[in-house]
């Protein structure tokens, strides 16, 4: 049996090592409920479904819902197609089970419910503090195998969740969903002119000089950083010395405000007391007139 015809069959955690975007990254303490994929192993490729020879390729997915025989150009492409459908539902997927010949080839992936399995208990009893529930067992998913045209076509497919899938306005925030739509977004080289750019040179100089530009950028980012802190000092000290400030003339107003209250009451009192004495001279004046 040369290369071509020897397969293996590998779980979800040897196949981890081969792509990172394998890898379940949920939490180091849980572990897939380990399932037995039933699928032959034939020499060389296996013979493509009837059905698949009458599909057409499904490179975007546009509502309608997973059919076995649908074919696809590569792996990629039906995980971004079976994601885009997750999204559609509400839910989130993740690699699962896999066949895999010594060249590397994939030749049977399945794509599974990131709600698969369920969570391993702790060797040292339950947790004070458990964290929540991710999984429940479901048992959807989609598989695909590869054809002898190089195409990969749906030979499983199950539809059915035994939980609640999130609805549109929180689709977007699920695991598999997180990903960029633009390829384009955030690349390496974008980032590279933009940081040309913010150090003044051409954005097409010389890409061996992108090491001195990242170096420039980097250096005059935190000398700004640095300057932006000692600025915040400076204005916070200032800040505080004129809050004393004010709280000393605060103080002072409240004194000024205590005498002048003071020194009005005094003026009342006296004030009072002329009045008395005038109203006291008055009245003996008509007595001595009578």
């Amino acid at each position: 049996m040369d290369s071509q015809g020897k397969e293996s069959l590998h779980d979800h955690n040897e196949t981890s090592e081969q792509s990172g975007d394998q890898l379940d990254s949920e939490g180091e303490n849980e572990i897939q409920e380990e399932e037995t994929l039933e699928l032959e192993l034939q020499t060389g490729v296996d013979n493509p479904l009837p059905l698949a020879v009458q599909s057409q390729n499904a490179k975007v997915f546009s509502g309608d819902t997973p059919a076995i025989g649908m074919v696809f150009d590569s792996e990629n492409q039906a995980y971004d197609y079976y994601n885009a459908y997750g999204r559609f539902l509400g839910f989130s997927i993740r690699k699962s089970k896999m066949v895999i010949r010594k060249d590397k080839t994939v030749t049977r992936r399945v794509f599974c419910c990131s709600k698969e399995g369920f969570r391993c208990k702790h060797p040292r009893g339950d947790p004070m503090r458990p964290r929540p529930v991710t999984r429940t067992g479901c048992k959807a998913r989609l598989g695909i195998q590869l054809q002898n045209d190089a195409k990969y076509s749906i030979n499983e497919f199950v539809e059915e969740h035994n939980h609640v899938l999130a609805p549109p306005s929180e689709a977007h925030m699920l695991r598999s969903q997180r990903k960029s739509q633009d390829p384009q977004t955030g690349s390496i080289e974008s980032i590279l002119s933009l940081i040309r750019e913010e150090a003044g040179e051409s954005p097409n100089a010389n890409p061996g000089d992108c090491s001195n530009y990242v170096q420039r950028w980097c250096y005059e980012t935190l000398k700004r950083a640095e300057e932006d802190k000692k600025r915040i000092r400076e204005l916070s000290a200032e800040l505080h010395r004129e809050r004393r400030q004010c709280a000393a003339y605060r103080e002072k107003l409240h004194m000024v405000l205590k005498d002048m209250e003071d020194h009005t009451l005094h003026l009342s009192k006296q004030v009072e007391s002329v009045v008395d004495n005038m109203k006291d001279v008055e009245s003996r004046r008509t007595k001595r007139k009578t």
